[in-house]
């Protein structure tokens, strides 16, 4: 233990006091500072935006549909966001078909809506493609979303029947009748009711 006189025992209790007050004042002007530019930090590294993800969707409404030959249907591009905070304009679309073991056409390949023709001789699915890029604003970033959309389309064409045979007009009990025809179109598998 230190022993001092009392003149200086008065000064060192000042400068104690001043050194007290001016560390008080260190912690209480930098520490927010530094805590609050830490927060500030966290706050914007751990935001939505930071991986440019904006969540941007693209799909065609319907996104399946069932019509016969020369039927058609109106299919309409759907552009959606995840993220509240983004904004999103489309920039141009590019509609084209896939033909499976069916076919058609589209009217327009340019716009945010096209219709969809089945012109197919025979039964099957068909598919339409979307291609489209949209210009997605979230806060100061502004990014171009490219996606692509597919519509799956069952085309039948319509049901027919023709020449039907039977082996016998009559039949003894037990005995088996042949039934012979020739079915096209509408939608497998068939089912048949005989009288």
């Amino acid at each position: 233990m230190a022993t001092f006189r009392a003149g200086h025992t008065h000064r060192l209790a000042r400068l104690t006091v001043d050194l007290v007050l001016l560390v008080g004042l260190v912690f209480t002007f930098a520490g927010p500072t530094q805590a609050g530019s830490a927060f500030s930090h966290v706050g914007v590294a751990s935001g939505p935006l930071e991986s440019n993800d904006s969540g941007a969707v693209l799909r065609i409404d319907p996104p399946t549909f069932w019509m016969l030959t020369d039927g058609n249907v109106t299919l309409q591009s759907l552009w959606a966001t995840t993220s509240p905070m983004c904004d999103l304009e489309p920039l141009w679309y590019a509609w084209s078909v896939v033909a499976g073991n069916a076919s058609g056409f589209v009217n327009s390949t340019d716009g945010a809506s096209t219709t969809f023709t089945a012109e197919s001789f025979h039964s099957g699915s068909v598919s339409v493609v979307l291609h489209s890029d949209a210009e997605v604003e979230c806060g100061a970033t502004q990014t171009v979303a490219n996606r692509t959309a597919v519509a799956n389309i069952s085309v039948a064409v319509p049901f027919s029947i023709s020449d039907v045979t039977l082996n016998s007009d009559l039949l003894s009990p037990a005995e088996n009748a042949t039934l012979a025809g020739r079915v096209m179109g509408g939608e497998a598998p068939y089912s048949l009711q005989v009288v």
